[in-house]
């Protein structure tokens, strides 16, 4: 489907905002409103280059809806793993293409990058603890390898290298 189909789709009986369109990843975010409620989506290209959308935020709270909004004007969702300095998570759910380090209850961490060799590099840490799981931050998807949950940060690579050879 082309975007601007899927964007007619979505978009239906909203007023819209605010768009803007990454130029690094091509991924458009949206910000709207219809009778109170906010809803920001992204839209992005999945393995298969379809246009896929994803709701950011969808609540009546106008501050967090910006604040989703301003995370995409500020790079920090533009965010595009230089292969020739780490690996690629592309998720195979969804498309997205960042990972989160999850640590023990609702924590996360967004990963930046990925080392082959597993010393990553992290955006904000928003706390430490146990990682009980590697997931892609647009779907939940859970990076896994041999059946099990990813808990270790070498077995993260071996995932993400099974994940881009199956």
């Amino acid at each position: 489907m082309k975007l601007q189909k899927l964007r007619e789709n979505c978009e239906r009986n909203y007023e819209v905002d605010l768009v803007h369109q990454c130029k690094i990843n091509g991924n458009v975010t949206v910000l709207m409103d219809k009778d109170g409620i906010v809803k920001v989506i992204r839209y992005h290209r999945d393995r298969n280059s379809l246009w896929q959308p994803t709701v950011m935020y969808e609540g009546d709270d106008v501050i967090c809806g910006m604040s989703e909004f301003n995370k995409v004007l500020n790079n920090v969702d533009n965010v595009v793993v230089d292969s020739n300095t780490g690996l690629e998570f592309i998720c195979p759910s969804c498309g997205h293409m960042t990972l989160e380090c999850c640590q023990d209850g609702y924590h996360v961490s967004r990963v930046m990058r990925i080392d082959p060799d597993g010393d990553h590099d992290y955006g904000e840490i928003e706390s430490q603890g146990e990682v009980e799981r590697w997931q892609c931050e647009g779907c939940g998807y859970v990076l896994q390898l041999n059946g099990m949950d990813v808990t270790d940060n070498q077995d993260v690579a071996e995932a993400i290298k099974g994940l881009n050879n199956g």
